[in-house]
């Protein structure tokens, strides 16, 4: 006997996916954090205090410029386009909160190695956003094109 087996609806999916990816950088950062937080070497205070302060400024800046680059685009894009899902907006939102939780923790990463390997990732997952944003963008105004 044979079984037809049903297949999801693939736009519902699509739906769903659009609209909740905002959680995947913040899922992978936590993921991230917790994951790694336990090695030995993160938990212990930098080498160079001095080294690592500069290093953690020079980041903060670069998380700083980014977010004045996110903050005006979306602004750009959200004054201007009507039509886009929520997902895209949340990403860049995402995206502008990473970048100024990476900019306020550099105050702390004279304490631990960890706090800086926080700002480092929290930076790299506010990029990521940033291109998710972009590239759901995209695929909302037809720019890109995607099928299933």
């Amino acid at each position: 006997m044979l079984k037809f087996v049903m297949l999801p609806n693939l736009q519902l999916i699509s739906d769903l996916v659009q609209n909740n990816i905002w959680l995947l950088p913040i899922a992978g950062l936590s993921l991230e954090i917790v994951f790694l937080a336990f090695k030995e070497s993160l938990r212990s205070p930098p080498d160079h205090p001095s080294t690592a302060a500069e290093a953690s400024d020079k980041l903060a800046s670069h998380a700083l410029t980014i977010l004045g680059l996110v903050f005006t685009g979306t602004t750009f894009l959200l004054s201007n386009n009507s039509d886009y899902s929520n997902g895209t907006a949340l990403l860049f939102f995402v995206s502008m909160g990473l970048m100024f939780f990476s900019f306020q923790f550099r105050n702390l990463t004279n304490q631990k190695n960890l706090y800086y390997f926080i700002q480092d990732k929290s930076v790299s997952w506010g990029i990521i956003s940033l291109i998710m944003g972009v590239t759901l963008l995209a695929v909302d105004k037809n720019l890109l094109k995607v099928s299933f």
